[in-house]
């Protein structure tokens, strides 16, 4: 009672009073993040910073620093970035500390590229920073283009500091890899010197670094192969793009592109260039076209690229140097599979936009200014669908004209906007922008009016098992992060975690597809993640086609929503992979033992457990009897482990310990082999396990290649313009 007294007052008084003094102390670490979190709720924005301030939170509560920084993200995804730089600034004072990593993420996330920020990180202790610090610095540097100079330094520096360590954190090698990358572009004498400082390390930091690799001459890895190729294409692109007899048209996604029925025009032209999700129907292609032969991305948006499959067009990607912070080999290969050639934009593009900007140049711009400097101005080139304010204006359009979806702030539009007519008009850069002014012209309504995203997530099957809470506890980690999560009917966002119940039009399948019905059909949004899909009808393809997002866990179900219901998904590891490790409830050594689970029986339609007299002598994994992290570090200490269990599998994977794999009542294990493209062979009846059991003894590297891919996975995550 007097907890919920003290919450009340609180948030009624809004902070202020003798009593609120007392209600504040009276209340737990939780109910005071609580307290934040109804501020926010309600809209209160400017009340939830105060309450912050007067009781000190920042300097007392970990907590009520990442909920600032929380919503400082927030509001910079909505364009009031400096109001958001002053209160993240906070966080670093509260820490007594001239730069925190929340304040350099901030900056990165929203190319804050501002001269007084790039100074600040001249201050930055390299042995005091953490490593994800050092990346945001080094980041920030590089990108902004401000000083090549004392970003070679840094990236030297911290190949000196680890390269001196005997055991670095495993999470500095793709640092490590960055810095000699770096180098590898502007200082290549100097990285032979620096692979020989990191002579400890140079295995696990080399394989990650394209350029590094490239000026080594190792082949080994296929890096050199790829920096080749890319080389390649990207003069095969640019030759084309530099051709004067060559006619282009550059396909904007402003909504305005709907406003004309100009399709057939655009598909005159020689090279049609669309950017990122463009959208082509066959209702839309009077005013959009349908020819497509160069898709430009950037490379956050390149992954919807990497399971599209053959299209007979060229990629060109830009923004963040691609041979720097590239994806993953696998990636590089899929991508060259699926398209003619795969090019990468001209840093120097980039950062002479930045230095104008102050901020990340759009896609489109990066491509106008490439152009522009190939051709020596824009003879042959027709621009379609290119406003960029529009989404700005009192009545803000869509960003896109083919989905729903927010404009992205790391870009300074109305600065865009003036030099894109400055390009058109005089074939030169306008002269003496106020690049921060036009950046705080940038945003979406009032801070007044300012609320965060609300999210209700239903599919919560943790008292199934260990691995079924260990993904909603990643998954509830990360939206609220993004949002604020609700229970009720007040949501602007429902997000359904499908896990294993897609099936056969099972009634949870039907009860969860009923939900996001009736989201979609009250004019919000919906989201299927996680989830497996296998033998369902087309009742609810209408539904499906209209969510903002499908995600599955393997290649299987993506291949049936696509064949089945002609409707397009993304292929993402199990949440419970990607979940925290705590410190185990019961600690659990194995001894090198085979570890058995239960498995699912045809016969009976449910799991069951081995009967076979020997079997039943070895230790047994009850995934319903202890938590996550216990099955986790216990699996390391096992020899191998034999399951017919979807989480048993990826609790093996996380601990890198081999297993030996029952099909289940659904292809969801078969099809995260398929997706690995590793030849593991999946158990049928109990006969073949002697064999099997064989076998991965004696192809102990199929399985260290197989983790190595899964480490390499990227994480689930909800498209940022979302909120």
């Amino acid at each position: 009672m007097i907890k919920k007294f003290a919450t009340r007052h609180l948030i009624k008084s809004e902070g202020t009073g003798i009593l609120s003094y007392v209600c504040h102390f009276l209340l737990s670490k939780k109910s005071k993040i609580r307290v934040l979190n109804i501020f926010l709720e309600k809209g209160c924005i400017e009340q939830f910073f105060k309450y912050i301030a007067k009781f000190n939170m920042l300097a007392r509560s970990s907590g009520a620093r990442q909920r600032l920084c929380d919503v400082c993200n927030w509001l910079g995804a909505q364009g009031h970035i400096n109001y958001a730089g002053y209160h993240i600034k906070k966080i670093a004072l509260a820490k007594k500390n001239n730069l925190c990593e929340e304040q350099l993420r901030f900056w990165t996330t929203f190319a804050c590229y501002y001269p007084e920020n790039i100074q600040q990180l001249e201050k930055l202790d390299i042995r005091k920073a953490s490593i994800s610090e050092l990346r945001y610095a080094l980041k920030l540097l590089w990108l902004s283009g401000s000083n090549d100079h004392k970003t070679v330094v840094l990236a030297q520096n911290i190949i000196e500091h680890f390269g001196s360590q005997s055991k670095p954190k495993h999470s500095s090698f793709s640092l490590l890899a960055e810095c000699i990358s770096i180098l590898a572009d502007q200082a290549p004498l100097d990285v032979p010197k620096s692979i020989t400082k990191l002579a400890k390390h140079c295995e696990n930091v080399l394989p990650h670094s394209m350029l590094g690799s490239a000026v080594m001459g190792h082949a080994d890895n296929n890096w050199l192969q790829i920096a080749t190729k890319l080389k390649a294409d990207s003069e095969c692109i640019f030759d084309k793009l530099t051709n004067k007899a060559i006619t282009i048209a550059v396909v904007g996604n402003s909504p305005e592109l709907l406003n004309n029925s100009l399709g057939e025009e655009i598909d005159s032209h020689d090279i049609v260039i669309r950017f990122n999700k463009f959208f082509i129907t066959d209702e839309l292609v009077k005013n959009t076209g349908s020819k497509t032969t160069l898709c430009v991305v950037d490379k956050n948006t390149s992954h919807h690229f990497f399971q599209c499959g053959r299209v007979n067009a060229s990629l060109l990607i830009v923004g963040e140097d691609l041979r720097v912070y590239h994806p993953s080999l696998d990636d590089f290969t899929a991508l060259n599979s699926n398209f003619n050639e795969v090019g990468n934009l001209n840093r120097q593009i980039y950062i002479d936009l930045a230095k104008i900007l102050q901020a990340a140049p759009s896609s489109g711009m990066q491509i106008v200014e490439a152009i522009r400097r190939l051709r020596g101005g824009f003879e042959g080139v027709s621009f379609y669908g290119f406003n960029f304010t529009d989404q700005l204006d009192a009545v803000a359009s869509s960003a896109s004209y083919g989905r729903k979806c927010k404009p992205s702030f790391a870009h300074n539009w109305h600065g865009e906007k003036i030099l894109f007519n400055e390009f058109r008009k005089n074939n030169n850069y306008a002269p003496n922008i106020d690049a921060q002014a036009l950046r705080e012209k940038s945003k979406l309504g009032d801070i007044r009016n300012f609320k965060p995203t609300k999210i209700k997530i239903i599919g919560d099957h943790s008292n199934y098992h260990c691995g079924s809470s260990a993904v909603m506890s990643y998954l509830k980690s990360y939206v609220q992060r993004k949002a604020i999560i609700v229970n009720d009917d007040s949501y602007d966002l429902l997000i359904v975690n499908g896990e294993g119940s897609m099936h056969h039009d099972s009634q949870a399948h039907t009860k969860k597809m009923e939900a996001l019905e009736a989201a979609i059909k009250s004019g919000r949004r919906g989201m299927l993640i996680n989830s497996v899909w296998e033998s369902n009808s087309g009742r609810f393809d209408s539904t499906l086609r209209d969510l903002s997002l499908i995600t599955v866990r393997e290649t299987m179900s993506q291949k049936e929503l696509l064949k089945n219901h002609g409707v397009k998904s993304y292929a993402i590891l199990d949440c419970s992979y990607f979940a925290k490790l705590e410190e185990p409830k019961v600690k659990i050594d194995y001894n090198n033992q085979i570890v058995f689970t239960d498995f699912y029986s045809n016969e009976v339609k449910t799991f069951v457990r081995t009967t076979e007299t020997a079997d039943s002598k070895q230790p047994y994994l009850d995934l319903r009897a202890q938590d996550w992290s216990s099955t986790v570090r216990g699996l390391k200490t096992a020899k191998l482990l034999v399951t017919g269990r979807h989480h048993a599998v990826y609790a093996a994977c996380r601990a890198e310990t081999p297993f030996i794999a029952f099909g289940g009542n659904t292809h969801k294990i078969q099809g995260l082999i398929e997706m690995s493209n590793f030849n593991i062979p999946i158990c049928n009846n109990r006969a073949e396990l002697p064999a099997l059991i064989e076998w991965a003894a004696q192809n102990k590297n199929i399985y260290i290649d197989f983790f190595a891919w899964m480490r390499s996975q990227r994480k689930f995550s909800i498209p940022f313009e979302m909120f």
